[in-house]
């Protein structure tokens, strides 16, 4: 397992992210998921995946063991996810979504668990079909661009007082950012 590389290879490995401090309470109902990562090259045409999530209440930090993300359980029914843009296929810079049911349904399962509470850390992971040569950005190269989790959540089903929000996120996102020119960045 490569931790904190600037691009992931994405030939036959099992890719993960994991998100820390997710706000959701245990039960609530997700109306919608998508996910979305970020090409750092381009390759015509669709690359087909899978996208599961580790089914426990409370996700492990990953390590650098080999084998180290693959042995971990995945949830049923992974969504079967075709990464590509409307207008040709894997483009560098050029976001793709999967948005397929089973990934709410997969994520539904994780936060539906008797364990699971606000504040726990979930993780997804990405399975690339065949052998491809594919590189997506990483969250160490660009936290903004690399693989995200967006949700739509039923009123009522996020924790208001787990610390996370909005204004708290765009913080973080600011403090991460460097300078490439004169321009100052004010948060």
């Amino acid at each position: 397992v490569a931790l904190g590389t600037t691009g992931l290879a994405y030939s036959r490995n099992h890719l993960a992210a994991r998100y820390e401090g997710v706000p959701l309470k245990q039960g609530a109902q997700i109306l919608n998921a998508k996910a979305l990562v970020t090409p750092t090259n381009t390759k015509s045409g669709t690359q087909t995946s899978t996208v599961t999530f580790e089914d426990v209440d409370n996700s492990g930090e990953f390590t650098t063991n080999r084998y180290g993300i693959s042995v971990r359980k995945d949830t049923a029914n992974p969504a079967s996810c075709g990464f590509g843009t409307s207008d040709g296929g894997w483009v560098s810079d050029q976001p793709v979504t999967c948005d397929a049911d089973n990934l709410r349904a997969g994520l539904q399962s994780v936060i539906s668990r008797s364990g699971w509470k606000p504040g726990n850390a979930l993780s997804m992971f990405v399975n690339q079909s065949g052998d491809s040569d594919l590189t997506i950005a990483s969250y160490e190269s660009n936290p903004s661009t690399s693989m995200r989790l967006r949700l739509k959540i039923k009123s009522g089903g996020v924790d208001a007082t787990s610390g996370n929000n909005v204004k708290n996120h765009l913080i973080s996102l600011v403090n991460n950012m460097s300078a490439s020119s004169g321009t100052p960045i004010v948060p």
